[in-house]
């Protein structure tokens, strides 16, 4: 008897990246908008700005500096500095309202 088996092979390369390398994870779902917009900034670190907006329409941000593990280094993931400079500032706004 044969059967067929589906394997998953993890595969580790080297890519050519220049720091810093920004990235956007969309999250969203068909109500709430939700994405983490990212700047690595070295081979270990990296800061987050995780934006979502409830479908009441109250937005939340969660900013973080963390270890980069390369996760994002994918071409569905690439942004810009304009992105994640637009999403720092609206959380600063947000922040400025307290």
């Amino acid at each position: 008897m044969k059967i067929k088996v589906t394997e998953n092979v993890q595969v580790e390369k080297e890519v050519e990246v220049e720091l810093p390398y920004y990235y956007e994870h969309d999250l969203s779902d068909l109500y709430e908008p939700n994405s983490i917009y990212g700047k690595i900034v070295s081979e270990d670190k990296k800061f987050t700005i995780h934006e979502r907006e409830n479908s009441d329409g109250f937005m939340s941000y969660e900013i973080e500096e963390e270890d980069s593990d390369g996760s994002y280094f994918k071409p569905e993931h690439k942004s810009t500095q304009k992105a994640f400079e637009s999403a720092k500032q609206r959380a600063v706004e947000f922040l400025n309202k307290f």
